[in-house]
C-alpha cells in the first residue's frame, strides 16, 4: 500500500485533463489493443480509453464511470484499484520507490464470469505526452471473445480489410492457393495481397509473418 506522502507526491501541477486534449496520439496507440483499455491519471481519472473500453463502461459490467474517475461497484475491490492505479502511475516516475500495479479480478453480479483487470505503468514517453502520472489499465471479459490477430495487425500497420482476411487464414494454416478459394478470389490477386502484407509489416517471408502475428494477442 502506498504512504500518504507518495499518494501526494503523484498530485503534481499539470492538469491532466487539458493536456490530454492534444495527444490523439494516446488514443491511437490504445485503439491497438485488442480489449477494453485504459489511460488512467494517478487519482483515478480516465484520461483516454479506446472503444472497447468506452463500450465497456456504458454496459456497466464490472467497470464504470463516476464522473471522470474509473470505479468499480464493490467499494473494497474499487480501492485495490485504485491502490493499484497509484502504484503504477508513482512507477512511471520512480520506480525503486513504488509498486508497479498489479492484478485485480472484479466480481461481476448477475454473471458468470468475473472481469480480469490488469494495472501496469506506461511508457515514459507516453507519461511526458499526456502531462501527467499515469497507468494502464486493461480489463479483459473471458466470456467474450478476443478480436483476431489479423485485426489488430490491421490497426498497427494500416492493413486493408482484404489483406487482414488474407492473412488471418494464412495464420489459420491454408496454403496460398486454399485460402483465395475461401475469399473468392484468384492465385494471383492472393499472392499480390500478400506481398503488400508483407512490405507493411517489414516481413519478407510468410513464415515472418506468421511468427508476427502469433506474438500479437488475439485468437488465430
Amino acid at each position: 500500500m502506498l504512504t500518504t506522502s507518495e499518494l501526494q507526491e503523484i498530485q503534481w501541477h499539470e492538469r491532466p485533463e487539458a493536456e490530454a486534449e492534444g495527444h490523439p496520439f494516446a488514443e491511437m496507440a490504445l485503439e491497438t489493443i485488442a480489449t477494453a483499455a485504459f489511460l488512467v491519471a494517478a487519482g483515478g481519472e480516465v484520461l483516454k480509453m479506446n472503444r472497447l473500453a468506452t463500450a465497456m463502461v456504458k454496459r456497466a459490467q464490472g467497470l464504470r464511470l463516476e464522473g471522470a474517475g474509473l470505479a468499480v461497484p464493490s467499494s473494497h475491490e474499487n480501492t485495490q484499484l485504485l491502490e493499484l492505479i497509484a502504484g503504477a502511475a508513482v512507477a512511471g516516475r520512480r520506480a525503486s520507490r513504488a509498486a508497479r500495479g498489479g492484478a485485480l479480478v472484479i466480481r461481476r453480479h448477475g454473471h458468470r464470469h468475473s472481469l480480469h483487470v490488469s494495472v501496469q505503468p506506461v511508457p515514459d514517453i507516453c507519461r511526458r505526452l499526456m502531462g501527467a502520472a499515469c497507468a494502464l489499465v486493461v480489463a479483459s471479459d473471458p466470456a467474450a471473445s478476443p478480436r483476431s490477430r489479423a485485426s489488430v495487425l490491421r490497426n498497427y500497420y494500416a492493413l486493408t480489410p482484404a489483406e487482414a482476411r488474407m492473412a488471418d487464414l494464412l495464420l489459420e494454416g491454408l496454403g496460398l492457393r486454399q485460402a483465395a478459394l475461401r475469399m473468392g478470389i484468384t492465385v494471383e490477386t492472393a499472392r499480390f495481397q500478400l506481398k503488400r502484407v508483407l512490405a507493411k509489416t517489414g516481413t519478407h517471408r510468410q513464415a515472418e509473418l506468421m511468427r508476427l502475428m502469433l506474438l500479437l494477442p488475439g485468437n488465430a
